[in-house]
């Protein structure tokens, strides 16, 4: 997986502000995931 992303980054390496901006919003909805996961743990735990 990673070694596929770094092939497509050093074919088009002009576009690092667009690598940079996926890359943020990457973070953003893994942060977000987390959240709900973490907000939904309470849940989980009473179905153990």
């Amino acid at each position: 997986m990673f070694r596929r992303r770094d092939a497509r980054a050093q074919r088009r390496m002009g576009s690092l502000e667009e690598e940079r901006v996926s890359a943020d919003s990457i973070v953003r909805a893994s942060k977000e995931c987390f959240e709900q996961w973490r907000a939904s743990a309470p849940l989980r735990q009473s179905l153990l």
